[in-house]
């Protein structure tokens, strides 16, 4: 049996398409495995600074619950917003009180805390978590 030369092209042709589609099906289901392979990897390294940074949160909160001991609830939440960097404008309009009282409470932190301008604040809770080993050593008392 005899083929004729135009249906060997066509066929060869054929040939060539298929397997060109299957290169091509397989490239991009590796493609598709690396890039899967790669998302895996983000997400773990996603979950780990997760984790590290809750527990920054923590020793956070733990540090500033230490330092504000001895302050009032209202100044306590005032020095959490001072630290923030909020104007004493913004302060007053969130716990409702007027601005005067903000100013007065923070005059009083910042006798407390024995520093001359309200931008010193944030660097008490700065200092506490720099000079200490690890970020927090759990015990903020040892240097009062």
């Amino acid at each position: 049996m005899f083929i004729s030369i135009p249906w060997l092209v066509l066929f060869f042709f054929a040939l060539i398409f298929v397997v060109g589609v299957l290169i091509y099906e397989l490239n991009a289901k590796f493609k598709w495995k690396n890039r899967f392979n790669e998302l895996s990897e983000e997400t773990a390294n996603l979950k780990v600074k997760l984790s590290k940074t809750s527990s920054l949160e923590e020793n956070f909160d733990l540090i500033i619950n230490k330092i504000t001991k001895e302050l009032s609830v209202q100044q306590r939440k005032i020095f959490l917003h001072t630290v923030k960097g909020l104007p004493s404008k913004d302060i007053s309009d969130k716990m409702n009180i007027s601005s005067s009282t903000v100013n007065s409470h923070i005059k009083e932190i910042m006798r407390h805390f024995k520093v001359n301008k309200r931008a010193q604040l944030p660097y008490i809770v700065i200092d506490k978590i720099t000079n200490s080993s690890n970020g927090f050593d759990g015990d903020i008392d040892k240097e009062n």
